[in-house]
């Protein structure tokens, strides 16, 4: 299932960003859904509307078959090799092609950290054209400086938990 979340600050932020935004269109890298057990797109008495379109990206591997309905689509494995399959960890440069974009929100929490080196890298180089705007943790320094280098924030916290709110399409 990868890295579970258990923190009640980052489902509040997750499902209260999305409420006050009230994006039409979501990439959840990482599955933020399936690390905090939750099994729709309901948690902590807020709810993602089925109309939303909710794609993952499944960073860590093996997610669970479950999800396929929670989820409008799941993008595992390396499509840069053509073999995408559940229970692979979605990996390499295989961001630029994954489809269904630009999403007006991109929920990255918690999942910077885990990556390998290459797949962080395609993931920051591909950032701009998958979406609008990202939101994302405060754990991984490299994230937070590539974002406070090249984007405009607006800082969000919860429980003495740091996150920030980047708008993708205004640069600095």
């Amino acid at each position: 299932m990868g890295r579970q979340i258990t923190d009640d600050d980052y489902t509040f932020v997750y499902f209260e960003v999305i409420k006050q935004l009230g994006p039409q269109r979501i990439l959840d890298v990482g599955l933020f859904l399936q690390r905090i057990g939750a099994l729709c797109r309901q948690a902590m008495s807020c709810e993602i509307p089925a109309d939303t379109v909710l794609d993952g990206v499944d960073v860590f591997g093996g997610h669970f078959p479950i999800y396929d309905r929670v989820y409008d689509a799941v993008f595992a494995g390396n499509p840069a090799d053509g073999a995408p399959s559940a229970g692979a960890p979605f990996c390499g440069t295989g961001f630029a092609e994954i489809s269904g974009g630009p999403y007006d929100l991109i929920c990255a929490m918690d999942v910077t950290p885990h990556m390998g080196p290459d797949t962080r890298a395609a993931f920051f180089k591909a950032l701009p054209a998958l979406g609008r705007s990202v939101l994302a943790d405060c754990t991984d320094p490299q994230f937070n400086d590539f974002l406070v280098q090249n984007y405009e924030l607006t800082p969000l916290s919860s429980g003495g938990k740091q996150f920030v709110l980047g708008n993708l399409k205004e640069g600095k």
